[in-house]
């Protein structure tokens, strides 16, 4: 919801869409249903393993957002660093008891690349994100924004 207040085309995995997302499913907020062809297909079936993809006007990559609940962070730090030649922006979620095993796991020096590209939002930074901009989409529109 937060990516379509921001105008981006939302998209999650397929695998995904069935999930429960408060009183709804993932499939409901999506605003696409097919991930863009952004690039070689290479690169396009590695960016459709990430949880959530903001696409730009363009339709190229603006944010991949990788949700973590359990697991050590290295498969969705080794997705960014696959997908560092976009421009876009990398962010890890999850629970704010684990910034400290996120930040230890990027250190280690073959994520060099990406260092300065990733950041951490935790589950209680989203949630108040997604209430700043819950009905912001009708105030924008009428302000014309």
């Amino acid at each position: 919801e937060v990516g379509n207040v921001l105008e981006a085309a939302t998209w999650i995995p397929s695998q995904d869409k069935n999930r429960a997302f408060l009183d709804r499913t993932l499939a409901d907020v999506r605003s696409l249903e097919q991930i863009p062809a952004f690039g070689y297909d290479d690169f396009v079936n590695r960016a459709s393993t990430i949880d959530v993809i903001w696409f730009n006007e363009r339709r190229m990559p603006h944010s991949l957002l990788e949700v973590e609940f359990s697991t050590d962070f290295q498969n969705s730090l080794h997705k960014f660093l696959d997908l560092r030649d976009f421009y876009a922006n990398f962010v890890i979620v999850a629970d704010s008891t684990r910034e400290r095993q996120f930040e230890k796991r990027l250190d280690q020096t073959g994520f060099d690349p990406i260092r300065d590209r990733v950041d951490f939002l935790n589950f209680e930074d989203v949630s108040r994100l997604h209430s700043v901009t819950d009905g912001a989409d009708d105030l924008l529109r009428r302000f014309n924004m």
